[in-house]
């Protein structure tokens, strides 16, 4: 995902899933990361949340479109939420007022493909 971008996911793993319901009731932001293994210093971007649609699973479709591009300060995981990463970084003002985001270390798909999601907290 780049800045200007859009993304779509369907999340269906269970850190995923407490992914999209923390974005979806709060702030409506996340972060992608390209790295299966995000780290302070690596880049991320924003991404501002289109739509959220929810299934009876819990899973979710999730759609958005890339705001700015930041650098993760620092990182922290929370088994509660099924390992799902806590990075915080500095946002611009045109972008939001939080600077704690929530971020989960992508899986690799069949095809390669990888992608992270962070939301607020």
């Amino acid at each position: 995902c780049r800045v200007g971008g859009t993304v779509s996911l369907n999340l269906f793993e269970p850190r995923y899933k407490t992914l999209a319901a923390i974005v979806a009731s709060t702030h409506r932001l996340f972060l992608y990361a390209q790295s299966a293994d995000p780290r302070p210093g690596d880049q991320a971007v924003v991404v501002r949340v289109t739509n959220c649609a929810f299934s009876p699973d819990g899973s979710a479709r999730l759609q958005g479109i890339g705001i700015e591009q930041v650098p993760i300060a620092s990182m922290r995981t929370d088994r509660a939420a099924g390992m799902l990463a806590f990075a915080q970084c500095q946002l611009s003002t045109a972008s939001a007022d939080p600077s704690m985001l929530a971020a989960a270390a992508p899986d690799y798909t069949d095809d390669e493909r990888a992608g992270a999601g962070l939301g607020y907290e």
